[in-house]
């Protein structure tokens, strides 16, 4: 009797932990897409008390949060407290970064200056996807900067050619969407 009261407790616990769990997950998915939202209209400063609140729930451990906050910052021209944040809290390791918050990152390094951090960035994104256009397209600007105006043309000439396999495809998606509507 007492061992299925203790079952009984214990698995209490556990699915009131999961549902809690889950509720958090789920208001932090919500979260998100109301700060997508919010950075679409340019309410900028609504967008950073919403992640600041999301920061304090997961204690500053999402690094992601920290450069969309940052990237904000230097949006709204804030650029000492915006690159004061980057430093305090992006160390060596980017792993569990999306590239597309790198990205970001990168951007704010190379219009502050610091292209061989930005470069050591691109080329991790590369190493992972190595046709990302806007990484190349990074990676031609830091060559141009650098002085090293031969990488940065062919840097630029390979998102050319990708931009141009896009617009054919545009071009030949139109042509289909026409055919089928006839």
């Amino acid at each position: 009797m007492y061992k299925k009261i203790i079952i009984f407790i214990v698995m209490f616990f556990l699915i009131n932990g999961c549902v809690n769990y889950k509720s958090k997950v789920l208001q932090t998915k919500l979260q998100n897409e109301q700060i997508y939202i919010l950075l679409e209209e340019g309410n900028y400063k609504k967008a950073l008390e919403e992640i600041d609140k999301i920061i304090k729930i997961r204690n500053n451990k999402d690094l992601n949060l920290i450069i969309i906050k940052s990237y904000i910052l230097y949006t709204m021209e804030k650029y000492d407290e915006s690159m004061s944040l980057l430093k305090k809290n992006v160390k060596k390791d980017l792993k569990d970064v999306a590239i597309h918050n790198k990205l970001l990152y990168c951007k704010m390094l190379i219009e502050t200056g610091q292209m061989r951090k930005s470069m050591e960035i691109i080329e991790d994104i590369l190493k992972e996807d190595r046709d990302n256009i806007i990484a190349l397209y990074y990676k031609g600007i830091i060559f141009k900067n650098l002085g090293l105006l031969s990488d940065s043309l062919d840097c630029f000439s390979k998102v050319t050619s990708y931009t141009n396999i896009i617009n054919k495809s545009i071009k030949e998606k139109d042509e289909l969407a026409k055919t089928l509507s006839k």
